[in-house]
């Protein structure tokens, strides 16, 4: 386990209860500040770690040092903190393999769920045979559909073995994203079992 799986270890731990508050403390600042690689670490999760760990470094339940304001901080304070960093840091950017015709296959959504782009994103782009899937999967399933001057209609897959290959092809390409992407963002299949054709 690296010493950020362990943060988040104790992190998680002491918000379900099962470390009391003096053992989170204690193991947290010492993780932390004495063996962590800081450079491992995002910048948001350098700045929320550090000053989790900075209250953790000053825990008291003593009810007279708990009167100096920001001088020392009780269970509650740093229960708040915890709540505060996990929901921070754990709030991604979303990723939706998603099919509509003329469109690219990847969508991109804020941490708020709001859209953003329809196209590629940098990690993505760098990654030349993702970038061939995509493509592929999208003009097979544009194929699905007549479009001339005349008329716009679905005409679906030559034969159910069709279906299931293309179906089977999705969930590669879900897969590939969710190893490429999952440590940043939030990968989702919009696509199947969605998949209404």
């Amino acid at each position: 386990m690296t010493e950020k799986n362990q943060l988040w270890y104790l992190i998680n731990g002491v918000l379900d209860g099962a470390y009391d508050i003096k053992t989170f403390c204690s193991e947290f600042t010492k993780i932390y500040d004495l063996e962590v690689a800081y450079e491992q670490l995002s910048e948001q999760e350098n700045n929320a770690f550090g000053d989790l760990c900075e209250m953790a470094g000053r825990f008291s339940n003593n009810k007279e040092e708990l009167k100096n304001p920001n001088m020392y901080y009780s269970k509650e304070d740093i229960l708040d903190k915890a709540r505060y960093v996990k929901q921070k840091l754990e709030n991604k950017k979303e990723i939706r393999l998603m099919l509509d015709y003329g469109c690219y296959p990847i969508w991109i959504y804020d941490e708020n769920g709001n859209f953003v782009d329809n196209n590629l994103i940098d990690e993505i782009e760098k990654d030349d045979g993702m970038v061939a899937m995509l493509e592929e999967l999208q003009k097979e399933f544009d194929a699905l559909y007549l479009n001339n001057q005349e008329e716009f209609k679905y005409i679906g897959f030559p034969s159910e073995m069709d279906k299931q290959r293309f179906i089977a092809k999705v969930q590669r390409i879900y897969c590939g994203l969710r190893d490429l992407l999952g440590g940043k963002y939030t990968v989702k299949n919009m696509v199947y079992p969605n998949l209404n054709i």
